[in-house]
């Protein structure tokens, strides 16, 4: 390559919201195939979007509901690992990486309970979110709540965009 390139490199904008920060455009409900949600079977319902935001902070939430007695929802949200860690919401912080990419592992509620899990895993615009909840202590197929989220996870990952 003896010859210079002319002109300014090409980069690509991330839409904001009207804080400044990253707007999520991800639906889990819509992107992620009802083909992989069938596989999976994260079918007994058909699943059920939700979104939050304060403005800044935005949350795009898909409730899967599998065909036992636990409840999946996977999340696109402008929150970092950072953010979550230092909000210090949950308990049993566990820093993972899933498929090369940077995570975190911890149970929502209050200790020692453990019948609900989340893993977030880093992209440019956030994280996205596979949390598994049960009033049952029953993860059939799993043993536990980080089994039950780290496998959903993985078979998730390539959906998320980085």
């Amino acid at each position: 390559c003896s010859s210079p390139v002319t002109g300014a490199p090409a980069t690509s904008q991330l839409p904001t919201n009207s804080k400044g920060r990253v707007h999520i455009t991800f639906d889990p409900c819509k992107e992620i195939p009802a083909s992989v949600v069938r596989q999976l079977h994260l079918d007994r319902k058909p699943p059920r979007p939700d979104t939050q935001t304060d403005g800044e902070i935005e949350t795009v939430f898909c409730k899967y509901y599998p065909q036992t007695r636990y409840l999946l929802t996977v999340s696109a949200s402008n929150y970092t690992l950072d953010m979550l860690k230092k909000a210090n919401n949950h308990w049993g912080y566990q820093d993972l990486e899933v498929g090369g990419r940077r995570a975190l592992f911890a149970y929502r509620g209050t200790a020692p309970a453990k019948d609900s899990c989340i893993i977030n895993v880093e992209a440019t615009t956030g994280v996205y979110g596979v949390a598994v909840d049960t009033s049952h202590e029953d993860f059939t197929p799993y043993p536990d709540c980080m089994t039950a989220a780290r496998t959903n996870t993985d078979a998730l990952l390539s959906y998320f965009p980085l």
